[in-house]
C-alpha cells in the first residue's frame, strides 16, 4: 500500500502543513491536524499538494518525515500548521500505536500547543486576502459589484421571490402539490388514525362541575374542546388540571 509524504499549501493564506496519508488520492485528501483543518474551516478547502515521496516503507516515511520537519522547522514556524514533527505516526493500532506508549501526551491538548493554534489561527485570519486593503477598496461603495445597476438588474431578474408572477406560480404549485390537500388525506392520518393515538380509556373528573366521564385522551379532548399537550402534561403528571379536568384517582 503506497504512503505518501506531502505538503499541503493553502492558496489564499499560504499556510502550510506537513503530513503523510495512505489515501488513494493524496490530492484530494485534505490533510489533518488541529490548525489545518480549522484553518480550511475558515478559509476554505482551496489548497495544492506536493508530493514529496511516495513508498511502501514506513521507516522510509518517518526518516524522511523527521528530515523535512527538522529541515522547515514545521513546528515553531508560523507558515507551517504542524503541532508536532512528521514522524509517519498511525500506522501501527491497537497496543502499538504510539498514543499507547507510557507517559504519551496528545500533542493538540498540551496547554501551550492550544494557546499557539489559537494564537496562529489569528494570525492566519489576518492574512486573508479579504482583509487585504485592494480587497477593501475593490468591495467599498459603487465599486462593490452587487450595487453596479446591470447587476442588481440581473439579480432582480433572475430571483423569483422578486417577481410577483413566479411568486404566485410558486404558491399555485406548492397548494396543488400539497398531499394535506388531497381529499380525505387528514382524516387518514389524524385523529385514531394518527400514530401517536391512545386508546386507553381514563377517568376523568371535572372539579369545577364535579362531572365525570370515563374516556380516552381523544375523545375528552373532542367533547370539551381541550389542547392534546396539555392533557397529555395531565397524564405525565407534569400538571395537575386544564380547564377544570383531571384524573380521577
Amino acid at each position: 500500500m503506497p504512503i505518501y509524504l506531502y505538503v499541503k499549501t493553502h492558496n489564499q493564506t499560504g499556510l502550510k502543513y506537513l503530513g503523510k496519508t495512505t489515501a488513494t488520492d493524496p490530492h484530494a485528501y485534505p490533510g489533518s491536524g488541529l490548525i489545518w483543518e480549522g484553518h480550511l474551516k475558515r478559509h476554505g478547502s482551496d489548497y495544492s499538494t506536493e508530493i514529496l515521496l511516495e513508498t511502501e516503507d514506513p521507516e522510509e516515511i518517518q526518516t524522511a518525515g523527521q528530515y523535512y520537519s527538522t529541515l522547515w522547522n514545521v513546528v515553531e514556524s508560523d507558515d507551517w500548521a504542524n503541532l508536532q514533527p512528521e514522524e509517519g505516526q498511525g500506522f501501527a493500532s491497537g497496543k502499538y500505536h504510539h498514543s499507547k506508549r507510557p507517559g504519551y501526551v496528545n500533542p493538540a491538548k498540551l496547554e501551550k500547543n492550544r494557546q499557539r493554534a489559537s494564537e496562529r489561527m489569528l494570525a492566519m485570519s489576518d492574512r486573508h486576502w479579504s482583509k487585504t486593503e485592494e480587497f477593501k477598496a475593490n468591495m467599498s461603495g459603487n465599486r462593490n459589484p452587487a450595487h453596479l445597476p446591470h447587476v442588481k438588474q440581473r439579480m432582480t431578474e433572475h430571483n423569483p421571490r422578486l417577481l410577483e408572477h413566479n411568486v404566485e406560480k410558486f404558491r399555485k404549485i406548492f397548494t396543488e402539490n400539497n398531499p394535506m390537500t388531497r381529499p380525505g388525506v387528514v382524516e387518514k392520518i389524524s385523529g385514531k388514525n394518527h400514530y401517536t393515538y391512545n386508546p386507553t380509556i381514563y377517568s376523568w373528573r371535572n372539579i369545577r362541575t364535579g362531572e365525570e366521564v370515563k374516556c380516552t385522551r381523544l375523545e375528552l379532548c373532542q367533547k370539551y374542546n381541550l389542547d392534546s399537550s396539555t392533557v397529555g402534561a395531565i397524564l405525565s403528571k407534569k400538571i395537575l388540571h386544564t380547564k377544570g379536568w383531571t384524573l380521577n384517582e
